[in-house]
């Protein structure tokens, strides 16, 4: 977890097969850093409770993360899977998305979950360089801290 704006950071970066021994540690470690800073537990129970349409969410996952192979993974995280679309004649691409779990179709989905989703990313993407782990935090940071009503959507996005 990387907050700027606080100049609070907790970062701990696991690109193995310990990953999934080491996740609770990491989850209880960052409650009891989240729990000694007012700021932060404001921002993130701001994000548990500010919830949104998971179409929405995919907006602003696409507002923030313009190459298809970042974002696919984040989608990921959410339960969501992009389909590209290419028109044959104008080479023109479109993207859909769609919920992997259907039972839930229409279920909404919190900045906090949206937040993790893109922190999961960065901690767990193999082949991220420095540069694009900074950006991605700092994207991160935007989505945990900015009101949804605030935060930027893509004008139209084509469902399937």
């Amino acid at each position: 977890m990387i907050i700027t704006k606080t100049e609070k950071s907790l970062s701990i970066k696991h690109h193995s097969k310990l990953a999934k021994e080491i996740e609770s540690f990491v989850e209880v470690k960052l409650n009891e850093f989240i729990s000694q800073h007012s700021d932060l537990q404001r921002w993130v129970s701001g994000a548990m409770g500010d919830s949104v349409e998971w179409m929405n969410a995919c907006r602003i996952i696409e507002k923030l993360f313009s190459q298809i192979k970042h974002r696919e993974q984040i989608l990921k995280n959410l339960e969501i899977s992009i389909i590209q679309i290419e028109d044959k004649k104008t080479k023109k691409k479109q993207v859909s998305y769609v919920r992997d779990n259907l039972e839930n179709k229409d279920m909404k989905i919190t900045r906090w979950e949206i937040y993790n989703a893109i922190t999961r990313y960065i901690t767990h993407g193999e082949q991220i360089t420095p540069f694009i782990e900074s950006l991605f935090h700092k994207y991160a940071e935007k989505v945990l801290v900015t009101p949804t009503a605030k935060l930027p959507m893509v004008e139209k996005v084509l469902t399937v």
